[in-house]
């Protein structure tokens, strides 16, 4: 499906804007996608403002996979992933070289870290022919405060799946 993230605009100019602000109307309407998951309310909810704050991408890659993914946070459940994985999902750069790229993804980790979503990580480093790195599982352990986000979120979802939607605004009659 292609289609631009804002298929339908319509801005008021800024001379009307001006002049009379609380009259002039604008009017966006989102992808189709976005709409969708809008109105079946199948997003995820997590912390925005510190997802923009991460100095690398893939730090922002990989909190947003968590976020979504990692539903089941908790001590006892860590997440495990392979650096195969995380550089064929996230659109990262290969490098040639295995040991550029398992660099790249532990300092993303190391971020994420020192960001409070990481207690700890650990790497299980698979060899292959001639001691080569092939790749890395990482097993990732979470804070308690992204376990108590990923809680609140999934308290979210099941209040909004459990509660009756109205996407169609109908007045009372009288």
């Amino acid at each position: 499906m292609e289609s631009p993230i804002f298929p339908l605009l319509l801005l008021g100019r800024k001379k009307d804007w001006v002049k009379h602000p609380k009259d002039t109307r604008c009017y966006v309407k989102f992808h189709p996608l976005v709409t969708q998951s809008i109105s079946c309310l199948t997003y995820r909810q997590f912390d925005y403002a510190s997802y923009m704050h991460y100095t690398h991408r893939l730090s922002r890659w990989l909190h947003k996979r968590l976020a979504h993914n990692y539903t089941q946070a908790g001590i006892l459940h860590p997440y495990t992933i392979r650096m195969s994985t995380i550089l064929r999902d996230s659109g990262t750069h290969h490098s040639l070289r295995a040991s550029n790229n398992a660099r790249q993804v532990d300092e993303a980790l190391t971020e994420l870290r020192e960001r409070d979503i990481l207690m700890s990580f650990t790497r299980d480093v698979l060899r292959g022919p001639r001691n080569s790195l092939t790749d890395i599982t990482y097993t990732l352990l979470p804070t308690m405060a992204f376990i108590e986000e990923v809680k609140k979120a999934n308290r979210r979802v099941k209040l909004l799946s459990t509660k009756p939607r109205d996407l169609e605004y109908s007045p009372r009659e009288k």
